[in-house]
């Protein structure tokens, strides 16, 4: 397996809550692929089929599998994260893709849409002497508002010193980010998905706002 490593920040080691037990919820976050027909046919070569692809959080880290290929890197690596697309088909599909403008990796599935991840310290990628690093990573997940929401909270809670003092279970960021989207109005959830980059929002009552924005449950390991 090719994997892609984290440059410079490792994971800092989690203290425990003031009552001496470690806070880790052992839960996950499961974000499958969406996948284009055209994409099942060219990216079958590489081995990047449905059940090889996804972005999984945990308490800890992000990891993002796409065929041969991992990105893994902490929690405390991701400084945000937005929707963006929809994308050239030439640009994106059979295989990861380097962006030779920004350098940034794409794991593409669909032209659609997908979320692009902004890291505090490049990642490795596609050179694995690690010369060559990438800022962002770009998923093709099927629900991308969720987990663009997910992880711009995450990089707010770790705040800009990215030190983690204890760890932040993932149940925990679910919950905050679930009371805090019902606590808004069909008008602020509208501000907060264009701040996320997702169009066409504006006719969009709450409840499909809150769908949009809805962030599934943790599954317990």
């Amino acid at each position: 397996m090719a994997t892609i490593s984290t440059i410079g920040p490792t994971t800092t080691p989690l203290r425990a809550g003031d009552d001496g037990t470690d806070r880790r919820s052992g839960a996950t976050l499961e974000f499958p692929f969406a996948f284009d027909p055209a994409f099942r046919i060219l990216d079958l070569p590489f081995g990047i089929v449905p059940s090889r692809t996804g972005v999984t959080i945990d308490d800890d880290r992000l990891t993002a599998r796409f065929g041969s290929w991992e990105v893994s890197t902490p929690l405390a690596n991701v400084l945000s994260a937005e929707v963006t697309g929809p994308y050239s088909l030439l640009r994106v599909a059979v295989g990861p893709r380097l962006s030779l403008s920004d350098r940034g990796l794409t794991f593409a599935t669909t032209t659609r849409a997908g979320v692009c991840i902004r890291f505090v310290r490049p990642v490795r990628g596609l050179d694995p002497t690690g010369h060559l690093a990438h800022p962002t990573l770009t998923v093709t997940v099927a629900d991308a508002a969720a987990l663009a929401e997910l992880l711009t909270l995450a990089g707010n809670r770790h705040g800009a010193a990215r030190v983690i003092d204890e760890p932040v279970p993932v149940a925990e960021l679910v919950q905050e980010v679930t009371d805090e989207l019902t606590g808004l109005s069909a008008a602020e959830l509208r501000t907060r998905a264009r701040e996320l980059g997702i169009p066409r929002v504006s006719t969009l009552r709450k409840a499909e706002l809150l769908e949009l924005l809805r962030v599934p449950q943790p599954a317990s390991s």
